[in-house]
């Protein structure tokens, strides 16, 4: 027969095996669970995110008006950005020439 300690050690994997097969039924509940509730999850989760980014309609046209009111406000500030960066190119290239005039101009001691 076997000596005490293996059967120690057989009992111990017996009850390990019966909490994980405890835990595989739980996880198999879940996770069925998850899978027909989730469909609905998503489509909420889209259309909130939607909102959160002025996409939220109802309608096809409707989404379509928000996109395309959305694309418009882009290019304009992009067209700002770009107004904006030409600017700060300009005033930088007047400072460089004023350091410059002014480095010429100042007798070195």
């Amino acid at each position: 027969m076997f000596s005490l300690p293996v059967l120690v050690l057989v009992l111990k994997e017996l009850v390990l095996v019966s909490a994980l097969l405890v835990l595989t039924t739980r996880l198999q509940t879940e996770t069925f669970h998850i899978s027909v509730e989730m469909p609905g999850y998503l489509y909420l989760c889209k259309y909130v995110g939607l909102c959160q980014v002025g996409l939220g309609s109802t309608t096809t046209a409707e989404f379509l008006a928000k996109a395309r009111n959305i694309v418009t406000q882009h290019r304009e500030l992009q067209n700002q950005v770009e107004a904006l960066n030409s600017q700060i190119g300009h005033l930088e290239m007047t400072q460089l020439r004023a350091v410059s005039e002014r480095d010429t101009h100042t007798p070195m001691s």
